[in-house]
């Protein structure tokens, strides 16, 4: 799973390359970054399929509105 322990389904966003900066994203998350990189986004599913349908069964989208307040 992309973010393991967590809910299945859940929006997952991590800065940079490094798994300790990933964190959970929901309605008005705000967060401050630790370090600058790329905004990754990702549901929590299983990414190889090892338990199931994977990410082959997803459907529909997400809108993700990101604000800078600085």
């Amino acid at each position: 799973y992309t973010f393991p322990g967590k809910k299945e389904g859940a929006l997952i966003g991590r800065i940079g390359s490094s798994d300790s900066n990933k964190f959970l994203v929901g309605s008005d998350k705000q967060i401050t970054a630790s370090e600058s990189g790329t905004l990754w986004f990702c549901i929590n599913d299983d990414l190889r399929g090892t338990y199931g349908a994977g990410f082959t069964d997803n459907k529909g989208e997400l809108v993700i509105e990101i604000e800078n307040v600085n």
